[in-house]
Parts: C-alpha cells; structure tokens; sequence
C-alpha cells in the first residue's frame, strides 16, 4: 500500500503519481468510467471496476451510493483519498434470476465527493459530510449502467423457487399513485390513498379488492382505519377531512375542512381508544371528535407525521419540516418539550418499549433514523443510511424496528442493541 501521509491509515490500495485522467473542470474526482457495463448472466453474480482520480493537493472523502433497488456491493464504498492518488472500486451485482426489463438503467449510481483536513480518520467519514445543505462544497456525479447480455438467457425456475421468498403481490395501475397506506389491526386488510383522490382497499389473504371510492379530485396524503368503527378516516391535499364506513360497502359518514387553504401536505393519528382523530396541515395540529376540540400550533413548517403515544394515550409526538419533534398533552396547546437533533426535514416517527422503558425513533432527510429516550428527552442512538429515511415503525409484537429510505431500501434493526 502506497500513501503520501502516514496519518491516512485505512485498507484500501491508492497509487500516486503522476495522474492522467478525464477531469471536468469542477470535478473534485475523476471517475472512468461513467458507463457501467456488466457482463450479465443469469444466477451469476456480476463485476464491474471504476477509478477515481484526485488530481488537487486535497484530501478528498468520496461516498459511492446505490440509487436501485437492486443488490449491490460497492468495496469500498467510502474513504479518504490522499492528494494526486488514484483508487479503484469494484461493484458487484448479487445474482439475478431473471433478465432486467431495463438493459440500460440511468443514474444507477451516484459518487458524492467532499474536501477533508488533512488527518481525518476514516471512521469519521459520515453522511453529514455528503449533505449539500451543510457548508461543505459537495461534487455529485451520476453514473449509468449498461448490462451486455450475450447468447439465450433461460431462468432457472428452481433456483428461483430456491432464493425467492413468496410473495403477496397486488398489481393495480388505474386508481392512481399510492401516496400513503395503513393495515387494519384484527383483519386481513391493507387500505391506500391515492394522487387520483382515490380510497381502495384490499384482502391480502384472496388478494381482491374489497373496496373502492373516490373521496376527493385532490390527491389523499394519509389514511387510517379506525377498526372499533368499521370506519376510515382519509385527508386530501385541499385540506378536507373524510370519514366514511368500509363494511360491506363504501359509505360517507361526514367530512369537514382541517385548514382554510389548501395544497398542503396533511397528516393523520387516530386514537387508540377515545373517538379523536388528529389532522396535521400546514404547521397546525388539530384534535377532533368530528368537532374541533384543541389547536396546537408552535411548528414553524409543515407538519409530517403524528403519533399517539401507546403507553400514556392522552400525549402525542409530532415529526416537523422545520426539522424538531414536539411531545404534546392533548389537554394543552402548548407542548410538553421539544427533541432537537436532526439536521433535516423529520419524516416520520414511532413508539416502542426496550426493557419496560419507553422509546421514539424517528427518520429524516438526513440520512438517519434516531432513537430518543422519552424519560430523559434526548437522543440515545443514531441509525446511519444510505439515504433519506422515509419511513420508521416499530414491530408490534417482536424486538425489530424497521426503515424504509429513499433509495428502495428496507433495514430490519433489533431494539435490544440497535444493529
């Protein structure tokens, strides 16, 4: 291994010297190349090697993301390159069953450089450093993929049967894009809502619909079932509120505007056992009872997601664009206390109990899903991904957290030691 400072210290195999690569102008790295091209074959996995180039007198810290669902794995996949060094990456693509649908797929990838100080140690390399928001000048290069198929290509439907776990698979393109989802509590129904305004819901077990209706011309950003009813609650975008019966049939119950303006995101909570519902549009939260009971108003942007809490069913959290979570009393327009720590936009958030204490995890824009203690009001550990964590929920009978990000990914993580 060759490096020019022995304070750099990590396994990876740089060459310096002189350097002749393809640099833009405002490149940080040189990268060739921009094409991926794997030689594909079925039930094989598959290789491909790019080279990054530093040619400043910089040390430079890259992160080289996948941005497909697809299973791949990049070694390394982040580190500190020395000054005028080279470093190559392979790119492995777990074996595939099938031929891809897309034999050229854009922006499969993405390699996000930044400059370090001379010194840093690898294990600080974290996803803050890759954030443009943050005041660290960040390059940001796409890379494509091409996968060369030569000769028939025939799937193995042993192997397949073999790595391939069954599947509940609901195929439906006419009701619109899904924009939220909630599963029923006792029975085995799924329930979506959907940028066309629409509510559908489905068994699982028959995998057939067992409802639909239009509820809005506005796209519906949440929905819930509220089981004890036979009813569910959906809000649109224009800020309404619609509560309807699902048994045997779809019918209106009542609904009723949560905010006096509209194109906004709104979110919903409903309680576990008193008949209240909380909406959350723009920066309000309200609490209903088909009446307006409580107001709360101290974010200063958008309101994400809501929560009851389980354990003390009178408190609810709320997750924020303005980047905090707020733990409230619904006896009280004023908020109990406030949880900094994120540096972005708070997605979503969940309860749970470790040990008979209880806990919230959150996930944000910033790559992280963190994990508050609720007695001493901080935060207690931090879930590093790859990219924005859209999703968190905590397992209802077993010790597992799972997020869901931005690039496709689902992570499974135990309570017990977060790994």
């Amino acid at each position: 291994m060759e490096v020019l400072n022995e304070e750099i210290n990590n396994a990876n195999e740089y060459t310096s010297g002189k350097i002749s690569s393809c640099l833009e102008e405002d490149d940080m790295l040189g990268i060739e190349p921009l094409k991926l091209h794997f030689p594909f074959a079925l039930n094989k996995q598959m290789s491909c090697e790019i080279q990054l180039t530093n040619e400043t007198d910089s040390y430079i810290a890259f992160n080289v993301q996948n941005m497909s669902p697809k299973s791949y794995n990049t070694q390394p996949q982040k580190d500190i390159m020395p000054p005028r060094s080279k470093c190559n990456i392979e790119i492995t693509l777990q074996a595939q069953g099938n031929v891809p649908i897309d034999m050229q797929r854009a922006n499969e990838f993405v390699v996000w450089s930044t400059k370090v100080n001379d010194g840093i140690a690898f294990e600080d390399i974290t996803k803050s450093m890759f954030i443009k928001e943050t005041v660290n000048v960040v390059d940001e290069v796409n890379l494509d993929v091409v996968f060369d198929v030569s000769g028939p290509q025939e799937a193995s439907d042993k192997i397949s049967e073999q790595t391939m776990p069954p599947l509940i698979q609901i195929i439906d393109d006419t009701a619109g894009k899904i924009y939220c989802i909630d599963a029923h509590q006792k029975e085995p129904f799924i329930i979506v809502g959907t940028s066309l305004g629409n509510v559908k819901t489905w068994n699982y077990d028959t995998q057939k619909v067992a409802g639909l209706t239009k509820v809005s011309a506005e796209p519906v950003t949440d929905v819930k079932f509220i089981a004890r009813k036979g009813w569910f609650v959906a809000v649109s975008s224009d800020c309404v509120v619609h509560v309807y019966h699902y048994e045997k049939e779809m019918r209106k119950v009542t609904s009723f505007r949560a905010l006096g303006r509209a194109d906004v995101w709104c979110t919903l909570a409903v309680h576990p056992t008193q008949p209240y519902v909380l909406s959350g549009c723009a920066t309000e939260i309200k609490l209903w009872d088909l009446n307006c009971i409580q107001t709360f108003e101290e974010h200063s942007a958008a309101i994400m997601a809501l929560k009851f809490n389980p354990e003390d069913t009178n408190s609810f959290a709320s997750a924020s664009h303005d980047t905090t979570i707020k733990v409230w009393s619904i006896d009280s327009p004023k908020s109990k206390y406030t949880l900094f720590g994120h540096r972005h936009v708070v997605n979503f958030l969940d309860f749970f109990t470790r040990d008979g204490q209880q806990y919230l995890i959150s996930g944000s824009w910033d790559a992280t899903a963190k994990i508050w203690d609720m007695d001493k009001k901080e935060c207690v550990h931090t879930l590093e991904h790859e990219s924005a964590v859209f999703q968190v929920v905590s397992h209802p009978n077993l010790p597992v957290l799972i997020t869901g990000t931005k690039d496709g990914d689902v992570h499974a993580w135990s309570s017990n030691d977060f790994r």
